[in-house]
């Protein structure tokens, strides 16, 4: 028995201001044992039905229950008390929480592995206010354990709770543990969550010719169709939904009306995540996080922090109308639900936000706290104030992508779209200040609203002016959102088209696509060419393999462009601005010019398929010829002097790293 005794602290939760005991316990014990050394320590009258959590373990200690001993939990593992002892898992895990079943709980902290063994169990120190919650002085606790629990060592016993607790009221005194702790493992039951993985794996290997059949037909192989890999990803997340349900049907008779609470507290979510991620949540909420803290201390500062009423008020301002609603649904299932596929996607920002506890299996359920304090915010007053704030903030972000700049007079034409009602200058100064100034990406100047990045040497007067006297495009909200969320048109055919060409001819990941999207979007729409795209496919390592990969690029880049929002157009796409024109003549399209060495080779290889379909392709323009030194024969050998053809966006052959533009071209 390497460890003869451990130091741990019990904080009595939910006491205000705090309340613990500092003791030590024994090792070489089994939780049967524990539980009647804690309820000493604790005072709670004897009672089989305590138990301990180990939350990050996902296991519950509890008594044998015979008959009705059974996995019922998802996310615990049962361990039998009296066949499980103490030492591995409190040497692995830090913290558990310990029901004595007198409705008190309390969170026990290892604080300290003790090599010398002790005589008994006994409280060192103790801080609050005790005789709150009917505690003796230590002195007397501790004159009854050496009496009640004085340790010996020997064979090890698995008695029952209640057959130790029958020998102490007979008067037999002490506890026996044993240098030789090894549990009995016959009476665990796996929780649902143990057991998922496996059932899983079984399902899907059942399934795996169905669903490669539902693959191929949306993939457009059947039918010789372009593939489309939005269609595909949701078949994907369908079936893998209809899988879990199939593990919590087939496995453990659960269907979509099944209610049974997992008890959620914030605190234990937040334990999940690491220290640095605690230190930037408290960041975010202005709450004192020093190095000294420890991560238990973070967490019970942020669960108390974000549960103030102000506080849940000023996070849930940005939440959806369909966001809330899914939220109150959760709240009207007190022991928790299975929400549907839409539910499920709107609850993910309150998980995010810590509101909702959403599990693998796709079960959710709010905490009660959570519950209680959304019932203290939850006026019409707040409800029209983040209704309000919401479609203000997805405005503001429009603003940047579709024009640079806007009027105030235009602005609340928008914003109006949204909400409905008119919104006066005025009234959007008042709501104005409910959004915090690091989510805003814009200010209010010279009567017009502003992207914050362009204002620095009066850019967005310059942006005006390229603008000249175009009328601004004023989308309806869908389209904001689509907007706002993506940072791309998603719905848009011919963006659609591009991602799919992205992940099937040039093999890129789909959620590499997925990241490369909105960069597309964000250069055409501020008027880049199409040789910087090819230059910042090429900077991620997207390579093309064919002339006809080269083909299907260009005449995608020229389809995605003139179906582009751009910021020239103050929102509207080229295609819209020439509706009402006369086609473009034959040979007047644009002409396409490179600006590295692989794009021109690129060009070069299709420009004359380019040329017939009526573009122009200029492999010269930009280009430089710059003169280059070698030694063949090694440094004692005979210089060669060369010319070498090089482009804007080229490293400089001077070696600085830079590209051509950027260093040495910029003398030229």
């Amino acid at each position: 028995l390497r460890m003869k005794a451990y130091q741990i602290k019990v904080l009595l939760k939910n006491a205000k201001p705090p309340v613990w005991r500092r003791c030590r316990i024994p090792a070489g014990i089994t939780f049967s044992q524990l539980a009647l050394i804690l309820e000493d320590i604790t005072e709670s009258e004897p009672s089989a039905e305590y138990e301990f959590e180990f939350y990050q373990a996902g296991i519950r200690v509890l008594e044998w229950k015979e008959e009705t001993w059974r996995a019922d939990s998802f996310y615990y593992d049962l361990f039998c008390a009296s066949d499980t002892f103490v030492n591995k898992l409190l040497k692995e895990e830090a913290w558990f929480t310990f029901r004595p079943g007198d409705g008190r709980q309390y969170r026990v902290e290892r604080e300290r592995c003790l090599s010398e063994a002790i005589p008994f169990p006994e409280v060192v120190k103790q801080q609050g206010n005790p005789q709150a919650c009917g505690w003796s002085e230590p002195e007397a606790v501790n004159r009854r354990m050496e009496q009640r629990c004085p340790i010996r060592y020997g064979t090890a016993d698995h008695r029952t709770f209640e057959e130790l607790r029958s020998e102490r009221e007979e008067g037999h005194w002490g506890l026996t543990g044993t240098v030789r702790p090894k549990s009995r493992t016959g009476r665990r039951k796996e929780s649902v969550d143990s057991r998922m993985q496996e059932i899983s794996d079984a399902l899907r290997h059942q399934d795996t010719q169905v669903l490669a059949e539902k693959l191929r037909k949306a993939s457009g192989v059947m039918s010789g169709e372009t593939p489309d890999v939005d269609a595909l990803r949701r078949l994907l997340e369908e079936e893998a939904r209809k899988i879990r349900q199939g593990i919590r049907e087939e496995g453990f008779g659960r269907d979509e009306s099944w209610e049974e609470s997992r008890n959620p507290e914030i605190q234990d979510f937040l334990m999940e995540e690491t220290k640095e991620t605690l230190r930037e949540i408290a960041q975010g909420l202005k709450l004192p996080y020093g190095r000294t803290l420890r991560k238990e201390q973070l967490a019970e500062a942020i669960r108390d922090e974000i549960l103030k009423p102000e506080v849940m008020e000023r996070r849930m301002l940005l939440l959806s109308d369909a966001e809330i609603q899914a939220f109150e649904t959760a709240l009207a299932k007190e022991r928790g639900f299975y929400p549907n596929p839409e539910e499920l996607a709107h609850l993910e920002k309150l998980y995010d936000l810590t509101y909702v506890a959403l599990y693998v299996d796709d079960y959710a359920e709010v905490p009660r706290a959570v519950a209680e304090t959304y019932r203290i915010i939850n006026t019409e007053t707040f409800q029209e104030k983040r209704r309000e704030t919401y479609w203000l903030y997805h405005c503001l972000r429009l603003v940047p992508l579709f024009y640079g700049c806007a009027p105030v007079s235009v602005f609340c034409r928008l914003l109006k779209r949204c909400l409905g009602h008119s919104v006066t200058q005025s009234q959007l100064e008042t709501l104005w200040e409910n959004l915090p100034e690091p989510l805003n990406p814009c200010v209010l100047q010279d009567g017009r609203v502003i992207y914050k990045e362009i204002l620095q040497n009066h850019l967005y007067l310059k942006i005006e002016e390229s603008q000249g006297r175009k009328t601004f495009y004023l989308p309806e909200p869908k389209e904001i959102l689509e907007y706002t969320e993506n940072g791309y048109p998603v719905s848009d055919p011919y963006y659609r088209k591009l991602k799919t060409f992205l992940v099937g001819a040039l093999q890129v990941g789909l959620d590499k696509a997925e990241e490369y999207m909105p960069a597309i979007w964000d250069r055409f729409g501020m008027g880049y060419a199409l040789s910087d795209i090819v230059d910042f496919l090429e900077a991620e390592g997207v390579k093309f393999t064919s002339a006809e990969q080269i083909r299907t690029f260009v005449q995608l880049m020229m389809e995605v462009n003139n179906h582009t929002r751009m910021v020239v157009n103050r929102g509207w796409t080229p295609n819209e601005m020439a509706a009402g024109r006369s086609p473009m003549p034959r040979g007047k399209l644009p002409t396409l010019i490179p600006m590295s060495s692989e794009a021109a080779r690129l060009l070069g290889e299709v420009s004359e398929d380019l040329t017939k379909k009526g573009f122009q392709v200029d492999l010269e323009h930009g280009a430089e010829e710059v003169p280059t030194f070698s030694m063949p024969d090694g440094i004692s050998g005979k210089t060669v002097v060369g010319k070498k053809k090089i482009y804007p966006n080229d490293p400089c052959p001077c070696g600085s790293g830079k590209k051509y533009k950027n260093c040495c071209g910029r003398k030229r």
